[in-house]
């Protein structure tokens, strides 16, 4: 649809590179890419699926109705991210619905606390943020998960040059989530990528 793209493919060097190269005209406020745990059968090679959601008039003219999942946000921005500054919480929680309101509501709650943790960074940091969490998969394998925020990028397209930079040093990254959000004063690009160590 004009909101929505889904593609499933084999996991390959260079298809979410490829795949954004294409749509580099379209206005994404969301992406995520994922891979299965294990090859499809007759297949060398995982499952990779990458969905899209791009900004239109309906998603700038939706309203925002009651969010009842804040407490929870809250809760784990405490517990995992203690130096944000709660007194933005408010207001950065509410850029947050008005941007991509079913990010906010089918996200687990720790991802959108990562990613206002992540906005609210950007911001403090003059423009861009980048930082490295170790972190473990659901089978207890060790990660390392790159996140990186930047403020106003540059230039149409640099979403596709930030995943052709992995691919470029040979990085495989297990899972991305990319976030746009946009208030009155900037737009600001969200990243995080799982890379297995």
């Amino acid at each position: 649809t004009d909101e929505k793209l889904i593609i499933a493919t084999i996991n390959k060097p260079g298809t979410l590179f490829k795949t954004l190269d294409s749509i580099k005209d379209k206005e994404i406020i969301y992406s995520e890419m994922i891979h299965s745990n294990t090859f499809l059968p007759g297949q060398d090679g995982e499952l990779e699926l990458q969905k899209f959601h791009f900004r239109t008039d309906k998603e700038k003219s939706d309203s925002t109705p009651m969010f009842r999942g804040k407490g929870l946000i809250r809760k784990n921005l405490k517990d995992h991210y203690p130096d944000f500054n709660f007194q933005e919480f408010d207001t950065i929680l509410q850029s947050f619905l008005e941007n991509n309101r079913d990010y906010v509501a089918l996200s687990p709650a720790l991802r959108v606390a990562r990613a206002m943790w992540l906005f609210q960074s950007a911001i403090l940091q003059g423009g861009i943020f980048l930082d490295v969490e170790p972190t473990q998969n659901e089978k207890g394998q060790e990660e390392t998960r790159l996140v990186f925020s930047v403020i106003n990028p540059l230039f149409k397209g640099y979403l596709g040059k930030i995943i052709e930079i992995f691919y470029r040093l040979n990085i495989a990254t297990q899972r991305n989530y990319i976030l746009e959000i946009k208030d009155a004063e900037q737009h600001v690009t969200i990243l995080s990528a799982y890379i297995t160590t």
